[in-house]
């Protein structure tokens, strides 16, 4: 088949660039990262896997106690704690983003976690470099400040340097900015997608399951929340001397506020938390007994069944998690060294994640200045600790240290 004959797709990310700003938009609305979020926040599903991968992409913390405690920063944060964010982020949006500032003597003194969501790339020039990452705590417009709304507009938008640790190049933004006042610092702006580049999540992919799980959520509470009473119609007879003026005092009279009183008391039956009660009624006559005709519906469990199941199917496959779906699933047995099977095969899967944070760390460290560092930073000392290590093989190729005896 030809390519050029075959439907086309929309792209996930649609370019564009926010004139008003001077950025490359983050999609069309430039909310991709928010709404990332929303959806993760109503999938238990995907919730659930992606915060296993960050649990793995987290690891045990830096290897390296010295550096796992040192304070790095005014607020008192370790660089465990830097590190735990920035893993968070690394799984959540496939990047993260690191804010250094500088001395007098612009050498980096201290980093802080910058929310990934936070931050937008400024429009390339001509020749495709970015020079800085704007920044702002919330690009929907809806966080307020002292009961007012804190906007996006220039004036609150941050914009600060990309990483780049020259001496000389640091001077010169210093004296642009007016001083070591007023600069801003620099982001080092980590992407899996590439240098400068908005990245996409793994689970992209799985965006509209994991989209119809939250409609399947839905419907599973309208199910047990109103749906306790048998779909049907009940009928009700009007008084058979409807017609006639209302008149409290005649006692053949229309009474509407009794009609009203019946639905309010149907009602109160209706829900989770009033299934199983007794409506009272009196009728005078036999033909005012209401009359219940169930209507004959179409069951969709079977059908929202297989789709839960091939939706949580695809979610946990996007994540390389099948071992755990099977273990969930019963189609294997439980045990203790079957789950260990499974956490050390997911800990070599997420290697690739740690070390792209290892090499970030140890690209702003190593322009410290000696005495401000626990000790000399290296790839091994700013190592990440995997959750579970997987034991070298005997000669044997046994993998059990145990006295065979």
């Amino acid at each position: 088949m030809n390519m050029s004959n075959a439907p086309k797709t929309a792209p996930r990310i649609a370019p564009a660039y926010n004139v008003r700003w001077g950025i490359k938009a983050y999609d069309t609305d430039n909310l991709y990262p928010q709404w990332l979020l929303n959806v993760v926040g109503n999938s238990s599903t995907l919730s659930g896997c992606l915060g296993r991968y960050i649990d793995f992409i987290e690891g045990k913390g830096l290897s390296d106690t010295n550096f796992a405690a040192w304070v790095v920063n005014r607020r008192g944060e370790t660089m465990n704690d830097i590190h735990h964010l920035c893993a968070i982020d690394k799984g959540t949006f496939d990047g993260f983003a690191i804010h250094i500032n500088y001395d007098i003597l612009c050498r980096p003194c201290e980093i802080f976690h910058v929310p990934f969501q936070d931050c937008r790339l400024e429009e390339p020039d001509d020749s495709g470099y970015v020079s800085k990452v704007y920044v702002h705590p919330d690009w929907m417009g809806r966080l307020t400040r002292s009961g007012k709304r804190y906007t996006v507009d220039e004036s609150k938008i941050d914009k600060i340097d990309v990483f780049n640790p020259d001496p000389d190049t640091i001077r010169r933004q210093m004296i642009k900015a007016g001083g070591i006042d007023q600069y801003l610092g620099q982001i080092l702006y980590v992407s899996g997608a590439g240098h400068m580049v908005y990245p996409v999540p793994r689970y992209d992919s799985v965006l509209c399951e994991a989209l119809t799980e939250e409609g399947l959520s839905n419907v599973k509470l309208r199910n047990v929340r109103n749906n306790f009473l048998a779909a049907g119609i009940l009928t009700r007879l009007k008084n058979r001397h409807a017609g006639l003026p209302t008149n409290p005092e005649d006692p053949n009279a229309e009474n509407p506020e009794e009609e009203d009183d019946f639905e309010e008391q149907l009602a109160t039956l209706q829900g989770d938390t009033n299934a199983l009660k007794i409506l009272s009624f009196t009728a005078d006559y036999e033909e005012e007994v209401p009359k219940w005709t169930p209507l004959t519906i179409q069951n969709f469990d079977k059908a929202f069944t297989a789709t839960e199941d091939s939706v949580k199917d695809k979610i946990y496959s996007i994540f390389q998690q099948e071992g755990w779906l099977c273990i969930r699933n019963g189609k294997v047995g439980f045990g203790g060294q079957l789950l260990n099977d499974v956490k050390t095969e997911y800990s070599e899967r997420t290697e690739k994640e740690r070390l792209s944070l290892t090499m970030a760390y140890h690209k702003v460290l190593e322009n410290f200045a000696p005495e401000l560092l626990p000790e000399l930073p290296t790839l091994e000392n700013l190592r990440i600790e995997p959750i579970i290590t997987p034991q070298e093989p005997t000669d044997d190729g046994n993998t059990d240290t145990d006295n065979p005896e």
